[in-house]
């Protein structure tokens, strides 16, 4: 399409978030609820390596917020790779000798990106790190269903938004819809809740903004989720129309391509 030029084809991040998350419920899994565990995936996962894999257009998570959304996190605050810390934390974990089994849905391609793809490669980058991870793809139907019983002790899910506002990824907070899946419940981190309980009623987009922040600097920090990567968004038109470009909150807004003569 891009040798077209009849057409204009434009690549730019889409509002997807991919992410893996470890179950904080010792009951589900004290292995993963661990939160040295939880540090080493952090340290283990090679970010630019799932960009890569996504193509033109992605870009790394910064945070759980897409980077086109008010209170998304600055480039410079995205998570690094540090390999030696990484398997320092497993060390110091004590459950370094177990067997991990990642779980995802592995007939689901989002945006290009197929889960197994994915999957496959978060294996091969914690492996790298000293963890022992065995994959157990399922039809997304299955996955969905455990996922949401809050069952699921170490997966690879996503998130897009249900309206283009960083207040529905107060979700992920602890005692929330997405924070209960991954066995989070409310009191488990009372600075987090109470950042969160603030950005729920403060209105001003300029007291908001660095609201999300704090609470995404915070997840990078110490929560149960590790955002990948904001996979690649398409976007093609013909040549002759101006105004016609992506918009994150309709796909496209149907009120501005126009004629350009």
């Amino acid at each position: 399409l891009k040798r077209n030029n009849r057409l204009r084809v434009r690549t730019q991040p889409s509002t997807w978030v991919f992410w893996v998350f470890a179950n904080n419920n010792p009951a589900i899994s004290a292995a993963t609820s661990n939160k040295r565990f939880q540090a080493a995936v952090r340290s283990a996962l090679d970010y630019p390596s799932f960009v890569r894999l996504a193509g033109g257009g992605a870009i790394q998570a910064r945070g759980i917020i897409p980077s086109m959304f008010l209170g998304s996190l600055p480039r410079s605050a995205a998570v690094k790779r540090d390999l030696g810390r990484a398997r320092s934390e497993l060390a110091a974990s004590g459950v370094g000798g177990q067997t991990f089994t990642l779980e995802f849905p592995s007939d689901l391609t989002i945006n290009g990106v197929a889960f197994t793809t994915l999957a496959q490669r978060v294996q091969a980058n914690l492996q790298e790190a000293g963890f022992q991870v065995e994959l157990a793809g399922a039809p997304v139907g299955t996955w969905l269903d455990k996922y949401r019983s809050g069952k699921m002790a170490f997966g690879l899910s996503l998130w897009g938004p249900d309206y283009p506002d960083p207040a529905d990824y107060l979700a992920f907070m602890p005692g929330e819809l997405v924070g209960l899946r991954v066995g989070w419940k409310k009191g488990s981190d009372a600075t987090l809740e109470r950042i969160a309980a603030r950005a729920r009623v403060t209105t001003s987009d300029a007291a908001r903004a660095p609201l999300y922040r704090q609470i995404q600097n915070r997840l990078n920090r110490s929560g149960p989720y590790f955002p990948l990567i904001q996979p690649t968004q398409v976007f093609a038109a013909t040549s002759d129309l101006q105004g016609a470009v992506f918009n994150p909150l309709y796909s496209i807004d149907v009120r501005l391509p126009r004629p350009t003569s």
